[in-house]
């Protein structure tokens, strides 16, 4: 409110978006997006730049935890 920080506050966020499912939620939305994203490459052909679009979108993915 009076927009000013203390050391209390990341914990206070933190709590807030655990309870609301924020994190959660997020993950469950960048795996439904990388899954279209896999879909859409799926109608190119085999290439080096293909795979390594794939492998971004599984990087990407795997680091949401």
């Amino acid at each position: 409110e009076d927009r000013e920080q203390d050391d209390a506050d990341l914990p206070r966020a933190i709590a807030l978006m655990q309870k609301h499912r924020a994190f959660a939620d997020t993950v469950a939305r960048a795996r439904d997006y990388g899954a279209k994203s896999l879909a859409a490459l799926a109608a190119f052909p085999d290439s080096v730049e293909k795979r390594a679009l794939a492998d971004i979108v599984g990087f990407c993915v795997s680091r949401a935890r």
